[in-house]
């Protein structure tokens, strides 16, 4: 499915909950593992995995349902992601076990969910969740499927949830539906939910970085046709700063050491500086590359 111009909000806040490229994530900090990333091949996207240097590429699955928004656990053995059932238009969240012994599916089939997001301890995943599309509203469950709960309304569009790598907020993308995707922040346990961005144009949050200490995120940018760059913010909304120009990035993941930051270009795996000096494509990947995170190895 292509992605259309960013800045008319009803269009946007659907294509985001058919997850279209970029899920958001959380940077665990360590030592910089493999990075896993969906892929459209013959219309129907698979998780494929490969080495930062374009090494080691291997797929991950395969079928006729669609997996997207893949994110590493803490510890790096568990990918959680979305998959698409074309037949009933269903979505939902599971987790692929990184031996290939299983993928479990982990979110209840009577609601709608994708994008998922790892708490720091490994027990819990917060998703961007609904029973009504186009709206949505960010979720937690346990890795045992149980405790089920609803951390913000969704009578309106709650997306894109990132948990801090300290445990201690999540992220997310909200909108109204009369405007724009802005960055907003809670407490994990959803209190003291507030707005952080204030530009008025479509910000899709991408990742945290491992220091907790800064939010990536996509901006759509009025002066190159609202199509989406790179940019980081503090969680308190300060310091905005832009890392590409005229990139056409549509999502990211920082690195566990901090140093580097995934992102898919123009549908391409590439590799950038955290400062945004430098950046290159990882060889081997392949076109139609849809989203990215980033595993953390102890």
């Amino acid at each position: 499915m292509p992605i259309r111009r960013w800045a008319l909000v009803p269009v946007v806040a659907w294509t985001l909950f058919a997850f279209l490229p970029g899920t958001a994530d959380a940077a665990f900090p360590g030592h910089n593992g493999a990075l896993v990333y969906s892929r459209k091949v013959d219309g129907v996207a698979h998780l494929f995995v490969i080495r930062a240097d374009g090494g080691g590429r291997r797929q991950l699955t395969s079928g006729q349902a669609s997996d997207t928004d893949p994110a590493w656990s803490p510890d790096g053995s568990l990918v959680a992601f979305s998959r698409f059932f074309p037949g009933t238009g269903h979505r939902g969240v599971f987790v692929w076990d990184s031996s290939g012994s299983s993928v479990q599916r982990l979110s209840p089939p009577d609601i709608q969910a994708a994008q998922p997001t790892w708490a720091p301890s490994g027990n819990r995943i917060a998703f961007a969740c609904s029973r009504h599309l186009p709206n949505s509203g960010i979720c937690v469950i346990r890795l045992d499927g149980t405790g089920l709960h609803a951390l913000t309304g969704d009578r309106h569009r709650n997306v894109r949830p990132a948990w801090s790598p300290n445990g201690l907020k999540i992220a997310y993308s909200h909108s109204d539906g009369a405007h724009a995707f802005q960055v907003w922040v809670m407490n994990a346990g959803g209190a003291n939910k507030h707005q952080v961005t204030h530009t008025g144009v479509n910000e899709l949050v991408a990742d945290w970085s491992p220091n907790s200490a800064r939010i990536v995120m996509t901006c759509a940018v009025p002066s190159n046709e609202y199509e989406p760059d790179l940019f980081t913010t503090r969680p308190d909304g300060t310091h905005m700063v832009r890392l590409t120009r005229d990139a056409y990035v549509t999502a990211a993941a920082w690195s566990p050491s901090g140093e580097r930051i995934a992102i898919v270009r123009k549908r391409h795996l590439g590799v950038m500086t955290a400062k945004g000096d430098a950046s290159w494509r990882v060889p081997n990947a392949g076109p139609g590359v849809l989203d990215v995170s980033w595993q953390r190895r102890p």
